[in-house]
């Protein structure tokens, strides 16, 4: 079967909202699954699965005032009953909310919505996953006829994961350099849970402490296409220790970190080797 006649069978899931997500936010999203022309049996089960490289919260079913929690109710006659499973998919796709539709059965065009942070307990939302992701997808399964045997649906929801505003600067440099060496100092504006702060285009100012960096600048505008990070060509020109700093010109409350780098001469180092034998056996010559 093509991808058009798999939807029409099976079904269509969609996201809402489906903007871009700030990496680490609270917020309430809506998972809608439209049942396909086969209907769902009594016994059936749909499963969304996430990979198992993501820290998004936990769906939980029990605490209404707690974060991450969930609700799956449906316009149809069934009930449906909703358990959240680490290990209940295939790898990757690890992590999956599993719910049985129990009772009766749901009809062509019967919904099933999802909602992750339900917020009309008093929880404060969902916790999206702390890290960026250009495509962060709600795989969607379907097993509509209760034999065990699940159809993934051609198109299942993706969103992207996106970097919140820059809360600290960090700067990043070789540990040791050798004297006339070229090296990189690296300037990384970060969000609250270490993300490059991709909207970052502030001014900063760079200071070295010790020997002289060649080519480092007293001072940066980051622009669009550095998406907060930029490399510096430098070079070492005395031996001794540099210490780098950074900090934004605007006082915009961002916590300014400050990151020594060693920059030392380099020996070139001549490392040998024995092997290792049984006792009583020598190598020849030896």
């Amino acid at each position: 079967m093509d991808t058009k006649e798999i939807t029409r069978l099976y079904g269509s899931a969609r996201l809402t909202p489906a903007e871009p997500i700030v990496a680490g936010s609270y917020g309430t999203w809506q998972l809608v699954y439209t049942v396909g022309e086969y209907g769902f049996d009594d016994g059936g089960t749909i499963m969304v699965a996430w990979r198992f490289a993501t820290d998004w919260g936990f769906p939980q079913t029990e605490d209404p005032t707690a974060p991450d929690y969930l609700t799956v109710i449906s316009n149809g006659p069934a009930l449906l009953q909703a358990r959240f499973d680490q290990k209940g998919g295939v790898r990757p796709w690890r992590k999956c909310l599993i719910i049985d539709v129990v009772d009766d059965g749901l009809w062509p065009g019967d919904e099933v919505t999802i909602t992750y942070g339900d917020t009309s307990g008093g929880s404060p939302g969902a916790r999206a996953q702390t890290f960026c992701e250009d495509s962060f997808e709600f795989r969607v399964l379907v097993n509509p006829i209760a034999t065990g045997e699940f159809t993934r649906l051609p198109t299942s929801p993706e969103v992207a994961i996106i970097s919140g505003p820059a809360t600290s600067l960090v700067c990043i440099a070789p540990t040791t350099a050798a004297i006339g060496e070229r090296a990189e100092v690296v300037v990384k504006a970060e969000d609250s849970w270490g993300n490059p702060a991709r909207s970052y285009e502030g001014t900063v100012s760079l200071a070295c402490e010790g020997p002289t960096l060649t080519g480092l600048p007293g001072s940066f505008t980051f622009t669009p296409d550095d998406q907060g990070v930029h490399r510096f060509p430098v070079t070492v020109t005395d031996a001794g220790t540099a210490r780098v700093s950074v900090k934004d010109r605007a006082d915009r409350g961002d916590r300014r970190h400050e990151y020594g780098a060693r920059l030392l001469r380099i020996r070139a180092r001549l490392w040998g080797s024995r092997l290792h034998l049984p006792p009583g056996q020598r190598l020849p010559g030896d």
